[in-house]
């Protein structure tokens, strides 16, 4: 059983911040990975050999928090400004093969193998503030993406140290490479001026699904479905340091 940060690893853009007037604009493209941010864990192995076995894992990670900003001026004294707050979690499974190199108390070890992302999702917050003829609107939206099975890539190297036939600790440097695409998108709160929009909303506002391909047939839209979008990936891959007790049950 272990615990550890993951640091962002492959990063991608996962949000944008821009900045309008009548002068001009300003666009910041922000990278990083919802693979950032606290990890637990639960694994048990089997070796074969004095160097070489078979371990099996479970893992949780909540990501750390990315925060922009877009807003818009048009020199008369309206605006409109939105401060978006994403985060992400995914549980994840993870068969691998494990090398063990010593023979002391003391041994350095290297795994890898398959990561297999479950349970995901990715949060966006949104508080919004509009301002229109010195009438100020104050919105909250929050959009939940979920759904989908992510495969990546693990590998990690470090050592245990026993201080009995059983009992002993570990630490180790890991990597996780792996991306996530949402089924789905759904509206899971808007408020205006803290009054509740939901029930107002139709099915295809409110749900968006996600698709390798999408056509758009205006002659048969239904609001009662969910509307329709193309594909896109996520980036969770990460890597840092992990440490933990180690238990073993035949010996050092």
């Amino acid at each position: 059983a272990g615990a550890g940060y993951g640091l962002p690893a492959a990063k991608d853009l996962v949000a944008v911040s821009y900045a309008t007037d009548t002068a001009g604009s300003k666009v910041t493209a922000i990278q990083g990975s919802f693979g950032k941010g606290m990890q637990a864990g639960l694994y048990a192995g089997y070796m074969i050999g004095e160097k070489i076995g078979f371990e099996a894992g479970f893992s949780y990670l909540m990501s750390s928090k990315y925060n922009s900003t877009q807003q818009f001026e048009d020199g008369t004294g309206d605006s409109d400004k939105d401060e978006i707050t994403a985060y992400g979690k995914m549980m994840r499974v993870y068969p691998a093969l494990r090398f063990t190199i010593g023979e002391d108390a003391t041994k350095g070890y290297l795994r890898t193998g398959i990561s297999f992302g479950f349970g995901a999702k990715m949060t966006s917050e949104t508080k919004s503030t509009s301002v229109s003829s010195s009438i100020t609107t104050n919105s909250e939206r929050t959009h939940e993406y979920s759904g989908g099975l992510s495969i990546g890539y693990m590998a990690g190297a470090g050592f245990t140290h026993m201080f009995s036939d059983q009992v002993g600790i570990f630490a180790e440097v890991g990597f996780n490479f792996q991306n996530w695409s949402p089924q789905e998108r759904n509206v899971t709160k808007y408020t205006v001026d803290g009054t509740d929009q939901l029930a107002g909303m139709t099915v295809s506002q409110k749900t968006t699904e996600y698709n390798k391909e999408v056509t758009f047939d205006n002659s048969t839209f239904d609001p009662n479905k969910p509307s329709q979008q193309l594909q896109f990936h996520l980036p969770f891959s990460s890597w840092g340091i992990n440490a933990g007790v180690h238990f073993s049950f035949g010996g050092k």
